[in-house]
């Protein structure tokens, strides 16, 4: 079992199982090391496995390669490399070009806040100052699909003292 299970401790990072795989492998490859393996599928629980159990002749043993086995997990899944069975495609649609910046700015104000911004060719906006009180203050907006102008505004973070003196 040492060089099986060694190829198989050098193959998970590879493809990628998960720890309940690797138990399993384990217990798979040490199995095979004895003269007479019970298959029974995963996803059947111990106490409903009403069928007989299937022995096969022991297989002489290639120590030169690794093991590798495939199964589809409890969930339905496909484990890591295998194909799914309904693939996802997404529909050719053609993507719409950005939305041109038209404007952009910031400024430093003459009471130490901060304001910067922008709007777009599409009626979008935003606007937020940084103030010397630690309070960010802002408002942003667009142009709805019926054409009505939505803005909003907002207020965050905690006032503080812009004279306290900084702690290092």
């Amino acid at each position: 079992c040492q060089s099986a299970c060694a190829a198989v401790f050098v193959l998970v990072p590879v493809i990628g199982v998960d720890m309940r795989t690797l138990l399993w492998l384990s217990v798979l490859v040490a199995a095979a090391s004895s003269r007479t393996v019970r298959v029974r599928p995963v996803s059947a629980p111990l106490d409903q496995d009403t069928r007989q159990a299937e022995y096969y002749a022991e297989q002489p043993e290639d120590d030169d390669g690794p093991i590798l086995v495939s199964r589809q997990d409890t969930y339905g899944r496909a484990i890591s490399g295998q194909p799914r069975i309904n693939p996802r495609f997404k529909p050719d649609t053609p993507k719409q070009p950005p939305v041109q910046t038209i404007r952009n700015y910031n400024k430093l104000n003459d009471d130490g806040s901060f304001t910067f911004g922008y709007e777009a060719a599409d009626g979008s906006f935003k606007e937020e100052t940084r103030g010397t009180d630690c309070v960010v203050r802002g408002k942003y907006g667009y142009i709805d699909p019926d054409g009505n102008k939505r803005e909003f505004t907002y207020v965050s973070g905690n006032p503080c003292d812009p004279n306290a003196v900084q702690e290092e």
